[in-house]
């Protein structure tokens, strides 16, 4: 039996390649059978929306009884940086969300290297588009593919 580790003897760095995911094609393209069912990643985005929701209810009290669009205005440029940093840290450091962690889905390139910056913001700017758009970025992930708008200007998939 081997002795636990201490906190500090853990590796937290990742080898750059996600031990789940399948290896691509000729093409580059990843097998079908690697991406994550559409009802996981509804509930992974569903848990982490429910999260910023929950920031945003507990902030409400902050915001004056009278109409403060400055106010307002603060609150909601604080919601869009905690969320940037929430989406794009886990996706760089771990690959996943909180919600992805319980929904068991990934986040994957195509090439299956590490999720850079530059790649998880990009996702984040597509998920903000299609929040923004009551979701018309998330209709392409209904079709063969199952690549969202976040998933095709990001060049990642959602992996299981």
């Amino acid at each position: 039996m081997t002795p636990a580790k201490r906190f500090d003897e853990i590796e937290l760095i990742g080898t750059g390649r996600s031990p789940t995911a399948s290896v691509p094609d000729e093409k580059g393209t990843p097998p079908p059978d690697s991406h994550a069912p559409l009802w996981r990643r509804a509930l992974a985005l569903g848990l982490d929306l429910s999260l910023l929701g929950a920031l945003v209810l507990t902030l409400g009290p902050l915001l004056p009884t009278g109409i403060d669009l400055r106010a307002a205005l603060a609150i909601a440029g604080f919601i869009a940086v905690f969320s940037l940093c929430y989406f794009t840290c886990g996706w760089m450091v771990w690959g996943r969300t909180l919600g992805g962690a319980v929904a068991n889905v990934r986040v994957v390139t195509d090439d299956h290297l590490g999720v850079t910056f530059r790649r998880s913001f990009l996702r984040w700017t597509g998920l903000v588009i299609s929040l923004a758009t009551a979701g018309l970025g998330f209709v392409p992930a209904l079709f063969p593919g199952h690549r969202s708008l976040a998933d095709r200007i990001s060049h990642t998939h959602v992996a299981q």
